[in-house]
């Protein structure tokens, strides 16, 4: 992950306008970057391991 796409990421996980969703799939996305555990990230998040999972291998794929 590049400095500048964190930066927007940043923004967007602390946005008020940007969707409910929307934020918490870039949430889930930070905290992958800093390394946590699927586990931790969907307590945190109050989703389920497969919703981290599914947001973690898009996020990938489109990274490639």
């Amino acid at each position: 992950m590049t400095a500048t796409e964190r930066r927007r990421l940043k923004q967007l996980a602390h946005s008020h306008s940007a969707p409910y969703q929307l934020v918490i799939r870039v949430r889930i996305v930070l905290d992958a970057a800093h390394g946590h555990s699927n586990n931790a990230i969907a307590r945190r998040h109050g989703v389920s391991v497969d919703t981290v999972r599914l947001w973690r291998g898009r996020y990938l794929a489109v990274e490639q």
